[in-house]
């Protein structure tokens, strides 16, 4: 907590969607720095990388590992490895906010999956898992079939 509370205020001195790892970072970022300059610090360039960069070897811990992990998939869909720093940071502010709170959905992430399988199936669409998929027809920018 005490190595992310600083990155988690420089997170918000910029907007997250500013962080790229590219150089376009220059022009996303950089109409914000001026007014961001006083609480920047040197690790904030840190948070363009991944969220798994960024901790390291400082995370060791098994369990919150996998913990972060799927925050990171929460957030974005993607393992720590693939989440933005800047992201994490940012959602980490939240959590130094006072009376703030971490809600999980009903059912955890299993509920969240079966909402999504719910919806599919409600409008017909079926899950097959570990089924080959030999091609998808697309028609109009829509996937009609997969064989």
């Amino acid at each position: 907590q005490t190595f992310m509370e600083p990155l988690a205020q420089s997170s918000v001195a910029l907007p997250p969607a500013s962080f790229r790892q590219d150089f376009g970072a220059v022009l996303t970022a950089g109409k914000f720095l001026p007014a961001a300059m006083g609480s920047l610090n040197a690790d904030a360039l840190k948070l363009t990388g991944s969220f798994s960069d960024l901790v390291g070897d400082r995370i060791t811990d098994p369990f919150i590992k996998n913990w972060l992990d799927l925050l990171c998939f929460l957030l974005s869909g993607l393992d720590a490895s693939g989440t933005v720093a800047a992201e994490v940071a940012f959602m980490f502010n939240e959590w130094y906010q006072p009376n703030c709170q971490l809600d999980f959905p009903v059912g955890g992430s299993q509920g969240m999956v079966d909402a999504l399988v719910g919806g599919l199936q409600k409008y017909g669409g079926k899950i097959r898992l570990g089924a080959h998929v030999e091609e998808i027809v697309v028609e109009g920018g829509v996937a009609k079939v997969v064989q």
